[in-house]
């Protein structure tokens, strides 16, 4: 996924956003018992709900795990070339700049993407368990998107 196709945000946010970006599709990170309505301009289809803490020790009960993470990115894979995409989280700070580091890291190398996060989210702090995670999905498996870009 390009970098101009993709932008972060806090649920607050997230239809000023939608509509300021001509955004096509959403991703919604939020708490497991939380609900996001999804904002009339993204059809049905377009938005991608999961709902887990958070957190970054991964014994706890709602914390990410690695199929969210797969999820997102074969969701992702299946969007058209012309896809405008916001990923949002509850404060837009920890899990959609981890989830969107994860998209992007698909198609970009390591230092742009993290740079591309940090400037579209100066207050970026990735969520450590859902780092760690795309870590180990990428030394694994190494080319591990099918993104295009």
């Amino acid at each position: 996924m390009p970098f101009e196709a993709l932008t972060i945000c806090a649920k607050n946010q997230v239809r000023k956003t939608v509509k300021r970006f001509e955004a096509t599709h959403l991703i919604s990170l939020v708490d497991p018992h939380d609900r996001m309505p999804r904002p009339r301009r993204i059809e049905r289809g377009n938005h991608l709900a999961m709902h887990f803490d958070d957190v970054a020790d991964p014994s706890l009960p709602d914390a990410p795990q690695r199929d969210h993470l797969t999820r997102a990115i074969e969701w992702v894979d299946r969007l058209p070339e012309t896809a405008r995409l916001v990923v949002h989280c509850t404060a837009g700070i920890s899990r959609s700049t981890a989830l969107s580091y994860a998209l992007l890291r698909c198609s970009v190398p390591d230092q742009k993407t993290m740079a591309y996060v940090l400037r579209v989210r100066p207050e970026a702090r990735p969520n450590a368990l859902m780092m760690r995670q795309v870590y180990a999905i990428h030394a694994t498996s190494g080319q591990w998107c099918n993104h295009k870009s």
